[in-house]
């Protein structure tokens, strides 16, 4: 009967990326948030802005093409490579 009470939560496999983008490219990236459900964990600015990035593990690959596309291969990114679980 306590079991039937409780909430049931969906846990998500999910990857932190790291991405280091130039100035003029974050309003492209900001706007790319949504689309990927992707979170900002962190961001630093210095010469070029770095975000690190939680996002749904299979929403990965179609994220970094299209970042590579967009920012015609100057974006830096690092893909942990191990799933964590939200």
């Amino acid at each position: 009967q306590g079991l039937e009470e409780l909430d049931v939560v969906m846990k998500v496999p999910m990857r932190i990326v790291s991405l280091e983008i130039s100035y003029a490219q974050e309003g492209m990236r900001r706007r790319m948030l949504d689309e990927y459900r992707a979170e900002i964990e962190e961001q630093n600015f210095g010469t070029g802005l770095m975000f690190t990035l939680i996002m749904p593990s299979d929403q990965i690959d179609k994220f970094c093409k299209r970042i590579v596309e967009d920012t015609n291969g100057t974006a830096e990114l690092l893909v942990e490579e191990k799933d964590i679980w939200r």
